[in-house]
Order: structure tokens, then sequence, then C-alpha cells
């Protein structure tokens, strides 16, 4: 069922290891491995400095929101 939705197995793979760590209420730091776990921190100093961006655009009134939305 896997490879019609084009993933691939080795992502998979790491799916179903961090899976199984939160259903065993392990820490998902142990069931990454250094390549995943440096990929997760950049992503996340990333999301951080997106959203600093994002309210100091809204603070100078340069970012205007949707009605009812994002």
């Amino acid at each position: 069922m896997w490879r019609p939705s084009g993933v691939g197995e080795q992502a998979l793979g790491c799916w179903v290891r961090l899976a199984k760590g939160v259903a065993s209420g392990g820490d998902t730091g142990a069931v990454l491995d250094a390549d995943e776990r440096a990929g997760l921190e950049r992503r996340r100093r990333e999301n951080a400095e997106l959203r600093w961006d994002r309210e100091f655009l809204k603070s100078c009134g340069l970012l205007r929101l949707r009605a009812g939305g994002r």
C-alpha cells in the first residue's frame, strides 16, 4: 500500500520507528538518527525566523491577514 502513494521505503521505515517510539511512550529524540535530528532542528529555527518575520511585517502594517484565516 505504501508504494502507490510515492512514499519511499526508507521514509516509511523512519515513520514506523518514530510511531513505535511514540506508542511506547519513549522519547522521539532517541528514535531519530543524527541527520533527522539536525534537519528537525534546522526546520524549527527556520520556522521561528519566519514567525518573527511575519510578526515584524504585521507590526509595520505591511502584512494584511485574510479575513477569518491565517
